[in-house]
């Protein structure tokens, strides 16, 4: 009968191995234990060649290693039995060979993973002679799994719970899961979204546009969030939409996206039903400043100007009045001509009508010219691009805006020197207002100027909106103000 030794079979192997190992022979007695296993155990391979003590590295109590039982010749089962509570397994590659992971608590303080495995040594007949067997300490994945499954849980704890509707889909739109609040949103069941696509949710111009986002997502292209999108509901109604959406990051090769949904269809219609009484209070003003403007242009002005000519008449008939009273008449003419020239300059504040006969720029120009003319402050006009006329909503708000930034420039900023820039672009037009005054600390927040009283900025605010424009404020303390307004061209 042929015969091989187990010294000589393991003799190389054990030497270089990186994996800790030890074998035994058909009676149980260690025959190698290599330099591995002495880091793992912390026992020296002279304390443990030739005992039967390889169960005291695993146990308090002597029972057989898995080594020993393949020695054994034990079936599968009967192995299982001595691993009820772990992970055990037939190997698929090598006969009689099996494989387990446990936890052994009193190993390193917090307790070690150990993933074992055991496979039988047998000579030339065939014959189980003795077995070999490996640990690996797996600690640090089993605790990395751990942590992913316990923060799956949580985040799945979030997905369900949450009050957004939020959804996941692939590369090509699939809908992979979805929580109970997009099931909600949308009038579909979870089950329903899952393997539905996304273009059954959106319209056309949406799907364009959500495509968009993920493609520029997957490029590590800047994207704007959230963003709005229009979304079809199981029974035929539309909403409006926020949406959120980022990648989700799990391997080299990111395939999933998640979105996070918010049905804003009311407070859209809130928000243009508020717009709408703005912009409706707001050609009230003007309509008002129009009326008083050409009231004390009609009639006030005519007035004065009546009065201006009675008095020359009196005094060019009474050429024999007293000195002291013709000084007097020639006194209150001078007066009442002054009073006529700030009755001219409020009904021309109220409502230029250079704006309405010329245009934007002739009337930002007419402006200019007034505050060098009152105050002393040389303002600069440039525009660049095609010069041409707004539609007259949009010539007047931006005039509006301008006033009260050059207002406020005089009121606050002490300023010698301002500049207007009219910029028209392809499809908006960019007006920008600075000067080099004092200078301040612009709130964070536009939305809360009324709050901190000032309504001079608010008004700019509001009348940007009316243009469905952004208003952007660069200042601080002693280095000027920049103030500039983007809208979309509207001609007339």
């Amino acid at each position: 009968m042929a015969k091989i030794s187990i010294h000589e079979a393991l003799k190389q192997v054990a030497a270089v191995s990186p994996i800790a190992s030890f074998a035994v022979d058909k009676n149980h007695r260690i025959t190698h234990w290599n330099t591995a296993m002495e880091a793992l155990s912390g026992v020296k391979y002279q304390d443990m060649l030739g005992t039967d003590k390889q169960w005291q590295i695993f146990y308090d109590d002597k029972r057989p290693t898995m080594a020993d039982m393949i020695v054994d010749e034990l079936s599968p089962d009967e192995i299982g039995v001595y691993y009820t509570y772990s992970k055990f397994k037939k190997s698929t590659l090598i006969k009689d060979a099996c494989e387990a992971e446990r936890l052994f608590a009193f190993l390193g303080g917090e307790g070690r993973w150990l993933h074992s495995t055991a496979t039988p040594i047998r000579n030339g007949d065939g014959e189980i002679i003795g077995a070999v067997q490996t640990i690996q300490d797996v600690t640090d994945q089993r605790r990395a799994e751990e942590a992913l499954y316990e923060s799956e849980n949580k985040f799945r704890s979030l997905f369900e719970s949450a009050r957004d509707a939020i959804w996941i889909n692939d590369n090509g739109g699939t809908i992979q899961t979805a929580n109970n609040a997009a099931a909600l949103l949308t009038g579909y069941s979870v089950e329903e979204l899952r393997g539905m696509n996304i273009a059954s949710l959106l319209d056309t111009k949406s799907q364009h546009k959500y495509v968009r986002i993920m493609d520029r997502l997957l490029n590590s292209k800047p994207v704007f969030l959230p963003y709005e999108l229009s979304l079809k509901r199981r029974d035929g109604s539309e909403i409006i939409c926020m949406i959120s959406t980022n990648v989700i990051s799990g391997s080299s090769d990111p395939t999933s996206f998640q979105s996070i949904v918010r049905d804003v269809t009311e407070e859209k219609q809130q928000y243009e039903t508020a717009r709408f009484y703005l912009q409706e209070i707001t050609k009230a003003q003007e309509e008002e400043r129009r009326r008083i403007s050409r009231e004390l242009h009609d009639s006030t002005a005519q007035n004065l100007i009546a009065l201006l000519h009675q008095i020359d008449n009196l005094l060019a008939d009474r050429t024999n009045l007293p000195v002291k009273e013709a000084k007097a008449l020639w006194s209150f003419h001078e007066q009442i001509k002054n009073i006529l020239e700030e009755v001219r300059r409020f009904s021309r504040d109220l409502r230029p009508s250079i704006i309405d006969d010329l245009g934007l720029v002739p009337a930002l120009e007419w402006l200019c010219s007034e505050l060098n003319r009152e105050y002393g402050i040389d303002v600069a006009i440039k525009v660049s691009g095609e010069e041409q006329r707004l539609a007259p909503e949009t010539e007047l708000l931006f005039f509006r805006i301008a006033q009260e930034a050059l207002n406020n420039t005089v009121k606050h900023a002490h300023t010698s020197e301002a500049k207007i820039t009219v910029k028209s672009m392809a499809k908006t037009i960019r007006l920008t207002i600075s000067d080099n005054g004092t200078g301040f600390k612009p709130p964070s927040n536009l939305e809360s100027l009324t709050h901190l009283g000032k309504l001079g900025l608010a008004g700019m605010q509001e009348r940007v909106q009316l243009l469905n424009g952004t208003l952007k404020i660069d200042s601080k303390p002693d280095k000027g103000t920049v103030i500039t307004v983007d809208a979309p061209l509207r001609t007339q």
